[in-house]
């Protein structure tokens, strides 16, 4: 008896040192995939910031990121039926992460872009457009219930924002507030009312 309380004291230290080791043999770049899978995972939900700055000044901004059924982590925030941005996080057909962006803006049209991650510096997670890296970069630090937001264009900043967590029942008003907006007739900028 006391023979196999030994061996199951001992045994222990041994799994652990085991699991270990075939975590760390991961290749690096596969460790790096399940680390920006886990961060894209920790998206999920709402985030909203009073004010981000922009080109055209600040202004309000909500995310919501929802599941969709093909496995995309999706956002789509509207100023009203003509204006808006979607963010969508999914993987390419090689198995990738990438980053879907598609923004409407009346005064400026359509822009639709794929971005590709990039590394990560200064703790944040960096996408850049999979055509032209030097275009647009896109940069997200989440810390606790804050989201970084900081988008590049052609190396300087175009837009950035802090954005906080909304606590998950408060997800359902966010979503009324967002269908609400995007069933709005387009105002140009400048007005009162945005999200």
């Amino acid at each position: 008896m006391r023979d196999t309380i030994h061996r199951r004291k001992t045994a222990w230290p041994i799994l652990l040192t085991v699991l270990a080791t075939l975590c760390l043999a991961l290749p690096g770049p596969a460790r790096a995939a399940d680390e920006l899978g886990s961060f894209i995972e920790g998206l999920a939900g709402g985030w909203v910031a009073d004010s981000i700055e922009t080109p055209r000044g600040p202004m309000p901004f909500a995310l919501l990121f929802e599941r969709k059924d093909d496995g995309t982590l999706a956002a789509h925030t509207p100023w009203d039926r003509e204006t808006f941005v979607d963010l969508a996080f999914r993987r390419a057909s090689d198995g990738r992460w990438v980053l879907a962006e598609h923004a409407r803006l009346p005064e400026a049209g359509d822009q639709w872009s794929i971005l590709v991650p990039a590394g990560v510096a200064a703790g944040a997670r960096r996408f850049v457009d999979a055509a032209d890296s030097g275009r647009l970069a896109v940069d997200l630090a989440v810390r606790e219930d804050i989201m970084e937001i900081t988008v590049w264009v052609r190396g300087k900043r175009h837009v950035h924002g802090v954005l906080r967590r909304v606590p998950p029942e408060a997800l359902p008003g966010l979503r009324e507030r967002l269908a609400a907006l995007g069933s709005r007739p387009h105002e140009p900028f400048g007005r009162e009312g945005r999200p």
